[in-house]
C-alpha cells in the first residue's frame, strides 16, 4: 500500500543513534527509508551495509537456521528496540528470525540477537514525508500479538490494513504495538508504543494533527 507524499521529510525516529539511513527496500514505494545501524568490517568478523566503521569487535551474526526470508534484515545492526523493515518483498506473518541489534553503529555496542516477527502491516519509523505508509515488516517479539493492532472502540475505518485514502476529514486513530510479546528470553529496549494517524487532506498521515491545524483555534 503507498501513499503520494505531498509534504516535506518527516523523521519521525533517527536520534542519536550513529544509524545509517538509506532508501528503498520493500514497501519502499511509499517512500519507506530503511533505518540500520551499519557495522563495517572488524578483527574476527565482518558487519555488512555502507557507511560502517572498522572496528576490533565482531557484530553478532544471524544463525544459519534462520529462514532465508529472514535476509537481508538479518545482516548489519539494527535499532534494538524498533520495528525493521521487509526489504526484498512482503514477508509472511508470524514468520520469526534472529536479527542483530546495538544500541549505536559501533560493533562494540551491539547488544546480541533479538527475536524478531514478520507483521503484514508496519508503521516504519522513518518515513519520507508524513503520509502513514504501512508495508510488511518486523518488530521484536515472538508472536503477532506483537504487531500493531487498534484500540478498541474506534471507528470502523481504523481497521487495519488501512485503506489507500481516507473519507472522514480529521479522524485519528491510535494502534498498539506490544513490542516483545512471546519473547521467553526478554527484549532488548523493548516497549509498549502507541502510533497515532489522522486522515488530513484524504489520506493518512502520521500524528496527531494536521500541518494546516496549525494557527487555527
Amino acid at each position: 500500500m503507498s501513499f503520494k507524499q505531498v509534504w516535506t521529510v518527516a523523521l519521525v525516529w533517527l536520534a542519536g543513534c550513529g544509524g545509517a539511513l538509506s532508501g528503498g527496500g520493500r514497501g519502499g514505494e511509499g517512500g519507506s527509508a530503511r533505518v540500520s545501524l551499519d557495522a563495517g568490517s572488524g578483527t574476527g568478523g565482518a558487519g555488512t551495509g555502507q557507511g560502517g566503521s572498522a572496528g576490533a569487535v565482531a557484530c553478532p551474526a544471524a544463525p544459519t537456521t534462520n529462514d532465508p526470508e529472514c535476509h537481508p534484515e538479518d545482516t548489519g545492526l539494527w535499532s534494538a528496540g524498533f520495528p525493521v523493515p521487509a526489504l526484498g518483498g512482503d514477508c509472511t506473518p508470524g514468520l520469526t528470525c534472529e536479527i542483530p541489534v546495538g544500541t549505536s553503529n559501533s560493533c562494540d555496542q551491539a547488544l546480541g540477537l533479538q527475536t524478531y516477527v514478520c507483521c503484514p502491516g508496519i508503521f516504519p519509523t522513518v518515513t519520507i514525508g508524513p503520509a502513514a505508509t504501512m508495508q510488511s515488516g518486523f518488530v521484536p517479539g515472538a508472536t503477532v500479538d506483537a504487531c500493531p493492532k487498534p484500540l478498541p472502540g474506534q471507528d470502523p475505518a481504523c481497521a487495519l490494513p488501512l485503506a489507500a485514502s481516507c473519507g472522514v476529514e480529521g479522524l485519528q486513530c491510535t494502534y498498539q504495538s506490544v513490542f516483545g510479546a512471546g519473547s521467553d528470553a526478554g527484549c532488548f529496549l523493548c516497549s509498549t508504543q502507541n502510533t497515532q494517524v489522522r486522515c488530513c487532506g484524504g489520506v493518512w498521515v502520521l500524528g496527531a494533527s494536521c500541518a494546516f491545524d496549525a494557527g487555527m483555534d
